[in-house]
């Protein structure tokens, strides 16, 4: 299912692939940000 997705995202070229990268670096970005966030509370 992921090598469909990544297949129909890439398919337009090279725009798309830019898009995908940024916001994969976003998700990671915002994933971060929360789990330093919520780190200490737990701790």
């Amino acid at each position: 299912m992921i090598r469909l997705g990544l297949r129909l995202a890439l398919a337009s070229g090279r725009e798309a692939a830019v898009r995908l990268a940024i916001i994969t670096v976003a998700v990671a970005l915002g994933t971060g940000l929360l789990l330093a966030t919520v780190a200490p509370c737990t701790g």
